[in-house]
């Protein structure tokens, strides 16, 4: 992997946690299912309490990425964020948009995750 790369997954990272704690400080504003995040990712079945968390980290990273809240990152907005170069190879399915599915299967690097998004 290259040094640029490798940059903007830590980048994508440290936006994820961040927001993860900011979003858990903000417990009043929780959706019914008691997540924090405007979209949400079909969770295993038997998942434990771990990808439970991550699943919702990766949302909350995704939407503070998401400045218009359409529930898509547009090249603008991963540009705006540092990673308009990755943007071809998250947006999978070519459609000139990232949505969440392509977001966590791009921060897990999982082509299993491409199950979900084929259908988008």
């Amino acid at each position: 992997m290259n040094t640029n790369i490798k940059k903007t997954v830590k980048t994508l990272t440290a936006i994820t946690a961040a927001t993860l704690l900011s979003a858990t400080a903000m417990a009043g504003s929780m959706n019914s299912d008691g997540s924090t995040h405007k979209q949400s990712l079909d969770q295993p079945a038997g998942a434990s309490h771990e990808d439970t968390v991550e699943l919702q980290t990766v949302a909350a990273g995704f939407d503070s990425v998401d400045n218009n809240d359409d529930q898509v990152i547009s090249r603008t907005e991963a540009e705006e964020f540092g990673f308009g170069n990755l943007f071809a190879t998250i947006d999978m399915n070519g459609d000139a948009k990232i949505t969440l599915n392509e977001y966590h299967a791009y921060l897990s690097g999982s082509s299993e995750s491409m199950d979900s998004v084929e259908g988008e």
